[in-house]
């Protein structure tokens, strides 16, 4: 399908729970396109890095170093997915 800049390509990996060969599609430069579940994933893994870079900053701004005694209850700060 190179008029549509897709291809369609099998490899590993887990959908739904079920871990097998898959088809995907992949782009025109050979990248795979991921499936909704690793697209959330992946947002998930992102907000949680912001979460620990905006931690780390405050308490830098805040006490002069990157985690403090102080501030307890941010470090059991837990992030729940939405579904």
């Amino acid at each position: 399908m190179a008029e549509v800049g897709l291809a369609i390509g099998c490899g590993r990996g887990v959908y739904q729970g079920i871990e097998r060969e898959w088809l995907y599609w992949y782009d025109q430069a050979g990248e795979r396109y991921l499936t909704p579940e690793e697209r959330a994933a992946e947002a998930q893994q992102q907000v949680l890095q912001e979460a620990a870079a905006r931690r780390q900053s405050y308490c830098v701004h805040a006490f002069g170093s990157k985690e403090s005694s102080l501030m307890p209850e941010l470090g059991g700060l837990e992030v729940q997915s939405i579904n």
